[in-house]
Order: structure tokens, then sequence, then C-alpha cells
């Protein structure tokens, strides 16, 4: 990982490290003593996931056991109006 100058307001001071080489797409940071982790989106500064190792762990098993797919495979072909009802 490399270290990203990243600055959402809510977590001033983190050492923030880029999920890839290129440091666009996701970052992390250690939050605090306790050990939680930060994910964000350099995009978007005002949306900062918070979880424990543990529980990020959890969400990487999930994603590799392919449990998420259907979400990340684009927009739904059903509108939504009628996924609601």
């Amino acid at each position: 990982m490399s270290w990203v100058e990243y600055y959402p307001k809510r977590y001033p001071g983190l050492h923030w490290e880029a999920a890839d080489h290129t440091g666009t797409g996701f970052v992390l940071a250690e939050t605090d003593t306790r050990g939680r982790i930060a994910l964000a989106n350099v995009n978007n500064p005002r949306n900062v996931l918070v979880g424990t190792p543990e529980e990020l762990t959890a969400l990487k098993d999930a994603f590799a056991a392919g449990l998420f797919d259907h979400l990340l495979a684009g927009p739904p072909t059903t509108p939504a109006a009628e996924i609601q009802q």
C-alpha cells in the first residue's frame, strides 16, 4: 500500500493508505488505539465506513465468497419500482 493525501473533515490527521498503487479508489486508515479501521473512497470524502478488523475481514470474506456478486454485476434489469412491490 502507498500513503495518500486524503483529508475527510470528520477524520483529520489519519495516515491513509491506498488499496492500490494508483492512489485512487479506496483508502484505509487506522482510526484509534482500539484498532478500528476507516475505509473510504477518495472521490467521496463525506462517507467513511469504520469497522473493527474482524468486521472488515467478514466483509472481505463475504465478497470473496460471492455473496455480493448480484450487487457488483451492474444496474438491475428490473426497474426499482417493481422491486419495491
